[in-house]
């Protein structure tokens, strides 16, 4: 939860582990980058009873699903509001999730399908799931861009309760690691860490460690949480979005680009980059694009 959370950070704890057994055997693969990650406990248990799901249907539940559902459920009631009240409301529901470890485990023990074995595997389904639990009409999205994902979930949030598709919006996202095969691929592309530390922004930097979470925000117009007697954890100013377009390969960032939509969102804003005195990073750890994020603030606080 938001209180562990922040203890966790402001205690300074390092939460990266060797892979735990239950996920996969790293030793397996003689690849000391496939050793480490970060890494929730008991992401294999859920109340399926408390939001009125069939064990079946639960069994067939990616664990992703249930893990937002359920922080969903929390952030809504830290709010403090009933689940319940929202019912019927204009409220959107925004997740950036993407990866399927959970289908393909079914596969590869050749789990026998059942009616809900589609709604469960499914990333699209977990936000329509979340929706129909609650019985809310905005819109409803599964976000897919990869390291941005739970980032973009909140700008579609925004824009949403702007132009008023949304009067309210849950938005997030969620990342259960499984299978290996994902840190097999970024193995391959020198993406990971061999020595179990994100070194960021550091001569030293060998890579990034994969790790799990599952995160939601509440948003609504400051006016109507003004109105409603909210307590507010803070305020986006604005957001933006954009593509690097075509840069040394697929995967390699873009300066240009970085600075570009810095710029554009402190315009937005109406905020002096003067006036700021925190940026959280994107920084993976690695000495290709810690440089380019780097080079990229540079430009945009300069021009």
């Amino acid at each position: 939860n938001l209180d562990e959370f922040w203890n966790n950070l402001s205690e300074g704890k390092k939460m990266i582990t060797e892979v735990p057994l239950e996920r996969f055997d790293w030793k397996e693969y003689e690849n000391p980058t496939m050793r480490w990650g970060g890494f929730l406990n008991e992401v294999d248990k859920f109340d399926a009873d408390f939001f009125g799901i069939t064990e079946k249907d639960a069994q067939a539940m990616d664990p992703q699903h249930r893990l937002f559902v359920e922080t969903a459920w929390s952030a809504i009631e830290d709010a403090g509001y009933r689940p319940s009240d929202l019912s019927g409301t204009k409220t959107g529901i925004f997740i950036g999730i993407g990866t399927r470890d959970y289908a393909e485990l079914m596969d590869k023990n050749d789990v026998k399908e059942n009616a809900f074995f589609i709604q469960g595997r499914s990333p699209f389904m977990l936000p329509n799931r979340l929706s129909s639990i609650l019985n809310v009409c905005g819109p409803c999205e599964a976000i897919d861009t990869a390291c941005s994902s739970s980032l973009v979930a909140i700008h579609k949030a925004v824009e949403s309760i702007h132009i008023g598709s949304s009067e309210l919006a849950i938005a997030g996202g969620v990342n259960i690691i499984l299978t290996p095969s994902i840190h097999m691929a970024f193995s391959d592309a020198g993406m990971l860490s061999k020595s179990g530390e994100c070194r960021v922004f550091d001569k030293d930097a060998d890579g990034t460690i994969r790790s799990e979470g599952v995160g939601a925000v509440i948003l609504k117009r400051l006016s109507d949480a003004k109105r409603d007697g909210d307590h507010i954890y803070g305020l986006i100013k604005a957001t933006s979005q954009n593509h690097k377009g075509k840069s040394g390969s697929l995967m390699a960032p873009k300066a240009n680009a970085e600075a570009d939509l810095i710029k554009d969102v402190f315009h937005k804003a109406g905020v002096l980059p003067s006036t700021v005195n925190y940026i959280e990073a994107h920084s993976t750890g690695s000495k290709l694009t810690d440089p380019v994020e780097i080079a990229g603030l540079k430009k945009a606080f300069k021009e």
